[in-house]
């Protein structure tokens, strides 16, 4: 019997997920929390309020699914990212919500999108292509994870 082994997609993975969690944990107004049990959510983070040295944490979440890749291409005005179709029908059924953090590995850069928004201003596009197992998104170069964290 051959011993277990862990692929580059996994490595890929592993890696991806430690750059969010650090960006998010480092954050001043949000904490990470790893996900025991990985069934399509990899992080979850949650608002906090700085107290001087200490962080009170809000009760308001938000779940990131993360897509770590060896290189992303960069367009102008965006990247983008392969994401399967089943994972968006997945995260539209969330109450809370869901983030797509795009990472490229070889940067260290990360790029995000609220998926439940995606999904509604794509509705049109995702019922054309409905055959189609995954869906291209496409994010602005500017929406970067860090600046997301600090924004609305």
């Amino acid at each position: 019997m051959a011993p277990p082994t862990r692929s580059k997609s996994q490595q890929q993975g592993d890696h991806g997920e430690r750059i969010v969690h650090d960006v998010v944990d480092q954050h001043p107004f949000w904490i990470a929390r790893t996900q025991s049990r990985d069934y399509g959510i990899d992080l979850e983070a949650e608002l906090t309020d700085p107290v001087g040295e200490a962080q009170l944490v809000q009760g308001k979440l938000i779940k990131i699914q993360i897509k770590s890749r060896g290189r992303i291409k960069r367009y102008e005005t965006r990247v983008a990212i392969s994401v399967e179709r089943d994972f968006l029908q997945y995260a539209s059924e969330f109450k809370l919500p869901v983030v797509l953090a795009a990472v490229c590995l070889e940067t260290q850069d990360v790029w995000w999108v609220w998926l439940q928004e995606w999904i509604m201003l794509h509705e049109t596009r995702l019922a054309n292509f409905a055959r189609q197992q995954t869906v291209t998104i496409s994010i602005p170069l500017n929406q970067t994870l860090y600046s997301g964290l600090s924004g609305p």
